[in-house]
Formats: C-alpha cells, sequence, structure tokens
C-alpha cells in the first residue's frame, strides 16, 4: 500500500471537478453505494485519480465527459481503471469492486479515501482483468466482478514499472510515504 499526501488546494480543486461532474445527469443512478452521495462518489474517484497520477507521473485527464470513461488512464496502449472506494466503519480494507459492463480496461487499481481523513489517499493494490472477470460474484441480485484486497498485486511493482520508463524526456519521480 502506497499512502498519497493530498494538500488542501489540491483537495479544493478536486471538489470543484467532483461539482462539475455531479452536474451530469447522465451519471445518476450507476454507482454502487447509498452510502455515499453521487458528489461523495465523484469527489472519491478524482482523489483516486489524483492520487495514482501523483505516483506514476501519468497525467490526470480532467475531461468532463456525459457518459463517464472507459479508463482513467492509458500506459503504452494499455487502459488503467482507478475504482477507489470510500472507508466504512465496518470494513478496515475495502475490496475492489467492478460492474461487468465497466470492465473495459486493462488493469483495475484500488484506491481507499476516508472522508474524516481526507488529506490522503491509499493505493492498495491492482490486477489485471483477466484475473477480475474470474472473480464473479451474484451478491445481493447483482452481478459484479470483486477481488479481495489481500489478493491484490502490490502497487508498488505498477508504480515502479511506470516510473522506469522516461516519460516526455525525463524520468519522473515521485515519493513514497
Amino acid at each position: 500500500m502506497i499512502t498519497v499526501p493530498v494538500s488542501p488546494m489540491e483537495y479544493v480543486w478536486a471538489e470543484k471537478l467532483a461539482e462539475i461532474r455531479n452536474d451530469k445527469a447522465e451519471h445518476t443512478n450507476r454507482k454502487f453505494t447509498g452510502r455515499h452521495s453521487n458528489f461523495d462518489i465523484h469527489l472519491m474517484g478524482i482523489l483516486g485519480e489524483m492520487a495514482f497520477s501523483k505516483m506514476s507521473g501519468l497525467q490526470l485527464d480532467t475531461t468532463k465527459r456525459l457518459n463517464g470513461d472507459t479508463s482513467d488512464f492509458i500506459y503504452q496502449q494499455c487502459k488503467i481503471e482507478i475504482k477507489t472506494r470510500g472507508i466504512s466503519d465496518h470494513v478496515p480494507t475495502p475490496d475492489l469492486l467492478v460492474r461487468p459492463q465497466y470492465a473495459h480496461s486493462h488493469l483495475y487499481v484500488l484506491a481507499w479515501w476516508n472522508k474524516r481523513d481526507h488529506l490522503k489517499v491509499n493505493l492498495i493494490g491492482y490486477c489485471a482483468q483477466e484475473r477480475l472477470i474470474k472473480n464473479v460474484t451474484h451478491a445481493t441480485g447483482h452481478v459484479r466482478y470483486i477481488v479481495n484486497h489481500g489478493e491484490l498485486s502490490p502497487i508498488d511493482k505498477l508504480i515502479d514499472r511506470i516510473r522506469a520508463v522516461k516519460m516526455d524526456g525525463k524520468h519522473v519521480e515521485a515519493t513514497r510515504t
């Protein structure tokens, strides 16, 4: 796991982008949970993407799409999707959840954000699409892919692989906390 700090300025920026994304009617009723508002879901997603961007050196896409996206990052033709979960008092570390209709990417990264400690995001781990689709469940009448957080590949491996490549003519540096 890598803990990525979020500055107060970055947090305010993420809130503004979440407001813009939340205003898109097409996003309503697309999300998993009733525990978080649509705004919170967008904010969590943006913060997870921001944390991954900071650690990997890949550029964060701030494009506002009416119908969402099929991946958050593309690295050497590999689509990477960041799935950010909110902390829950009864779940110490969340698992990776993806609906089959949104399983378009090659890699899935699990990020974890705590609203009470909102200036940090934890990058938990990742898995490939092939592994994800082997973990189908029919819980509560919904088909979902669920990978236990302990079964994910270490996020350090993915970050190191991406950072090892020179991007824009220079080596990307980032720090782990």
